[in-house]
């Protein structure tokens, strides 16, 4: 089919009323699109909000609060939690994103992200913290 084809099919459907409803309504479809775009174009953006990290005493958060409706002040913790170090070697080694506890030298257990890794001495320890043993590596 030709460019000139294309163009003589495309006038006998513009010249039926099917074709001419069907222009009518194409054009008003886009004019209606066009018309919501251009309105959310010409909305200035003005809700922008500053959050500030810091401890306020009370008497300075709410002139804080009285002196900018858009500013959020965020406490800086007062506080730090202590975290135990993580263990880097075990009998066994589960994923901290599953549910299953694999000897470590198991082939599936290479498969877990090294970042992922929680290493147990005992199959007691895994089976403590919620793990349960996997059917894919027998005991070694």
């Amino acid at each position: 089919m030709s460019i000139h084809d294309l163009g003589q099919k495309i006038k006998t459907v513009g010249s039926s009323d099917t074709g001419k409803d069907l222009y009518i309504a194409a054009i008003i479809i886009l004019v209606a699109f066009g018309s919501f775009g251009l309105g959310r174009f010409s909305k200035e953006d003005t809700s922008s909000v500053v959050i500030e990290q810091g401890v306020l005493p009370l008497q300075n958060q709410a002139l804080a609060a009285a002196s900018s409706d858009r500013t959020v002040a965020v406490p800086t913790p007062t506080s730090t939690i202590s975290a135990t170090p993580k263990a880097t070697t075990g009998a066994y080694v589960a994923s901290s994103h599953g549910k299953r506890y694999y000897p470590t030298s198991c082939s599936a257990a290479n498969n877990l992200s090294e970042a992922n890794k929680i290493y147990f001495n005992t199959k007691e320890e895994a089976e403590a913290a919620g793990y349960t043993k996997s059917a894919s590596c027998p005991d070694v």
